[in-house]
């Protein structure tokens, strides 16, 4: 069954590549100053949500900076 994600995003480069990583639809909030951009995206329950915080402990994708988290 296919879960319903969303990850904000400080950046636009980094929501828009994640976007195109993942097949998910980019989104403005116009609404958030902070965290201005969204990606939705569909994932298999069955996959491991690892990698989103990954680069925290040095590996992995490098989606996250400081400012998105």
């Amino acid at each position: 069954m296919a879960k319903s994600n969303r990850v904000h995003f400080g950046n636009e480069s980094k929501a828009r590549d994640f976007a195109r990583c993942e097949g998910g639809k980019f989104h403005e909030n116009k609404g958030n100053t902070e965290k201005p951009f969204t990606v939705s995206f569909q994932k298999e329950s069955n996959q491991r949500n690892e990698d989103f915080g990954s680069d925290i402990n040095g590996n992995g994708t490098d989606w996250h900076t400081s400012e998105d988290l």
